[in-house]
């Protein structure tokens, strides 16, 4: 088993930085839990980039001046799987448990989330907190094994597992230990209890971007997403959102996962009944008065459309190929107002003509630029999107560390209701485990995208 500290020279003179009004060095972190009722305070700033300082070596080497590339994943996994138990974490030490897959086909993204945990473990330079690494498999059979194995070793928190299987997999061994679990994934399904999930959930990116449309002009809805527990996630914040602002949900078409043609598609969610004598919705004044670049909804023409803007809640090649079939059915920049959800957020999207102009919610990029550059000079390749959850828990796992040597619960530094500046930007967990998320709002555009309305730095007054 493989060890991760932070107890090198370099790590050691790492200052932690706590986000007031403006981020401040070296000040200390206070020990003590913000209570709901108490005066806000600014969330906990996780670890930026030191400035005019070398990055911290990975290895036990405090002579290196680049992080240890780690070796393959099946090499990573073997040694993991084949190495004897771990001594228990020594007295005041705080020991997170790491579960990603390190073999199987997720290797690779498994990989890549180990080596952004080992950044944050050297920004924070905690001393009496460590990370052990532990292959999940990519299984929720392998994760449950992982588990087991980490709680016999003195974890104290698990990081990950990443599939839902997974943290339905582990949940019931947490509960027994009465470990705090921060899991990586997307589905407010699994969590609750002793599990934090860390994913991009659909709720916020859609109450969002719902919302910022209907603040530009936008009155009626349509809905198009794939017919899976993340399409019916999407379908139901929408619905919640549109109720909660006064707008309409008129056309919603869910499809199955493996369409290839989607013109058929869109012509069912263009075909709602009544649309033949639909009125083009009127142009809302105060759009009208002050239109955002890119904005159907603040400048609609006539349309028979039944929708004066359009949810599409996919990405990858799906979104290219739904962006393909757009036009022949009279979808465009002109006609409609086109939204998207956090999948919109890759590198390259403007390509595609139809999608420009397109709004979508997602994390403030300006937050997880520097992560990406250093990653990328230090491993020679750009991250995967969900790196960064695994370097913002790591994180957050090592404040909690710092507050549990002055007694108090990792459970209730999680809960922290001011939150935590992290990578991601924004974020803090409710009280049902799911991450809250401040964000921004960005437009596509022919060579990629642009903040159109900022994420928020506080959870004041919500």
């Amino acid at each position: 088993m493989i060890l991760f500290t932070s107890r090198s020279k370099a790590a050691r003179t790492a200052p932690l930085l706590i986000a007031a009004a403006v981020i401040v060095a070296s000040c200390t972190f206070a020990p003590t839990r913000i209570p709901p009722q108490a005066p806000p305070r600014a969330p906990v700033q996780l670890p930026p980039r030191l400035p005019q300082a070398p990055t911290p070596p990975l290895s036990e080497d405090a002579t290196a001046t680049e992080l240890a590339p780690l070796q393959s994943p099946q090499v990573e996994a073997q040694r993991l799987r084949g190495a004897p138990p771990l001594l228990p974490p020594g007295p005041g030490t705080t020991r997170a448990a790491l579960l990603v897959p390190l073999s199987g086909k997720l290797a690779g993204l498994g990989t890549s989330m180990l080596r952004a945990s080992q950044m944050a473990l050297f920004d924070v330079g905690e001393p009496a907190f460590e990370v052990a690494p532990y292959d999940s498999l990519g299984t929720p059979e392998g994760a449950q094994r992982a588990t087991r194995l980490a709680l016999a070793e003195g974890a104290a928190v698990v990081l990950g597992p990443l599939l839902a299987n997974s943290v339905r997999a582990v949940q019931p061994l947490a509960t027994q230990a009465a470990v705090p679990v921060v899991a990586f994934s997307n589905d407010s399904r699994v969590a609750g209890g002793d599990v934090q999930i860390m994913g991009f959930v659909p709720d916020s990116e859609v109450q969002r971007i719902v919302g910022f449309a209907a603040e530009n002009g936008a009155s009626t809805f349509g809905v198009l997403a794939p017919k899976d527990g993340y399409g019916e996630a999407v379908v139901a914040a929408a619905k919640a959102a549109a109720a909660a602002r006064g707008t309409k949900i008129t056309a919603i078409q869910l499809y199955d996962p493996n369409t290839k043609d989607f013109a058929p598609v869109l012509r069912r969610l263009t075909a709602t009944k009544g649309r033949a004598a639909a009125k083009a919705e009127p142009v809302p004044p105060a759009a009208a008065a002050s239109p955002l670049p890119g904005s159907a909804a603040a400048a609609m023409p006539p349309a028979p459309l039944p929708f004066s803007a359009l949810l599409i809640a996919d990405g990858g090649a799906r979104l290219r190929a739904i962006a393909d079939a757009l036009p022949a059915q009279g979808l465009s920049a002109q006609t409609v107002q086109l939204l998207g959800t956090g999948a919109w957020d890759e590198a390259g999207l403007g390509v595609a003509e139809a999608l420009q102009g397109g709004w979508f919610a997602a994390a403030a990029p300006a937050f997880r630029a520097a992560f990406e550059d250093r990653y990328r000079a230090h491993f020679g390749e750009l991250p995967p999107r969900l790196a960064t959850l695994a370097y913002d828990a790591t994180a957050v796992a090592a404040l909690a560390a710092r507050a549990r040597a002055h007694g108090i619960a990792v459970a209730d530094t999680l809960a922290d209701p001011n939150g935590f500046l992290g990578r991601d930007g924004l974020f803090r967990f409710s009280p049902s485990g799911i991450a809250e998320r401040r964000l921004a709002v960005l437009v596509v555009e022919k060579g990629g995208f642009r903040v159109v309305s900022p994420a928020a730095l506080s959870f004041a007054g919500s």
